[in-house]
């Protein structure tokens, strides 16, 4: 075995370890970013839920003194 084929070889082996390492990155940020979005989904989720509950409870709020209006006037 030459010196140049053993400087390719490990160049190759190198180049081969790096684009590993870079694949894995990518895989890693991947992953972040799908557990992002699923936790931004679900606090967004929730926030419509409370959002609806209140706006449930001000509607019955409306009903309620409109009801007590008629019945007063």
């Amino acid at each position: 075995m030459t010196e140049t084929t053993t400087t390719e070889q490990k160049a190759r082996e190198s180049k081969a370890y790096f684009e590993t390492a870079i694949d894995n990155v990518f895989d890693i940020a991947r992953l972040w970013t799908q557990h992002g979005l699923n936790v931004g989904k679900q606090a967004l989720d929730t926030a419509a839920e409370s959002l609806k509950k209140t706006s449930d409870s001000l509607n019955e709020l409306n009903a309620r003194i409109e009801k007590k209006a008629k019945r007063d006037a």
